[in-house]
């Protein structure tokens, strides 16, 4: 069947404009179904229209209300918005058949307004869900940072041994970081850690047989306790605790005994 020029022009003509309108999505490839109904309607109210000769605003108010709705997603819009452009599809193809009068474009506003606000809702949990997410991870890098930079300033210039290092940057970070999550920097938690911490780097600063004796009893004996007391706070490994503070007893321990100290030292920078 041959068609007619003007007809051809028309397709062509609405073909380009919805193309121009909807840039983001390619809807001729990957929703030819709802491309197909949508072209299918603004041609049958363009043909409606040149046969009138009278021009609806309502038509004008449609158009806008799909650009405004489809322009933000894309290909990887989900399945949700799938099924929504095949209810916008159902609503076109249905309502192509009727009479484009003004109660046609409000109604098929309505509809499609409706359409909407359901997708809205169902994904509007998921979107909750993934802000609530993004914003813990947020969190979660900022505490991580905020709990490196407390140990570094508690124990900034200190020198410690290797095996203290690891536990500071491994366990006493991870107090750090989970107290940050769970009560923030001003928690008399974080305030008894520091000191703590000071403490500790203090104890490595006493390395002759005069200063361990006389520090002993009034440094080096509360300073166990208080971490273990410390670390109630969180869940450790007792028998990583346990290895960390005998380690930290023989240390002064061989120093008084006159045994000669095999350590590797780390010093500790306060950035």
């Amino acid at each position: 069947m041959t068609q007619h020029a003007e007809l051809y022009l028309l397709n062509s003509v609405s073909e380009v404009l919805l193309n121009q309108l909807m840039p983001v999505v390619d809807l001729r490839t990957q929703h030819p179904h709802f491309f197909r109904a949508l072209h299918l309607w603004v041609m049958r109210y363009w043909l409606a229209q040149l046969g009138t000769g009278s021009y609806s605003h309502e038509f004008q108010t449609v158009i806008e209300f799909i650009v405004r709705v489809l322009r933000p997603f894309d290909q990887y819009s989900g399945r949700s918005f799938e099924r929504l452009l095949q209810e916008f599809a159902a609503a076109f193809e249905t309502r192509v058949k009727q009479n484009l009068n003004q109660q046609h474009f409000i109604e098929l506003q309505n509809q499609l307004t409706q359409c909407f606000q359901e997708f809205q809702k169902k994904t509007r949990v998921f979107e909750e869900r993934v802000i609530q997410f993004e914003t813990q991870l947020a969190q979660n890098a900022s505490a991580s940072q905020a709990a490196r930079q407390l140990v570094n300033q508690a124990a900034a210039g200190g020198e410690v041994p290797d095996w203290t290092y690891q536990f500071l940057y491994e366990h006493w970070l991870r107090l750090f970081h989970l107290t940050l999550l769970k009560q923030g920097e001003q928690s008399e938690l974080i305030q008894r850690g520091q000191k703590v911490l000071k403490d500790l780097i203090g104890a490595f600063k006493l390395k002759t047989f005069e200063e361990v004796q006389q520090g002993f009893a009034t440094i080096i004996s509360p300073l166990r306790n208080n971490i273990r007391e410390l670390f109630a706070s969180i869940v450790i490994d007792e028998s990583v605790l346990d290895d960390f503070l005998d380690r930290l007893e023989a240390f002064h321990i061989s120093i008084l005994e006159g045994n000669e100290l095999d350590i590797q030292w780390m010093l500790i920078d306060s950035q």
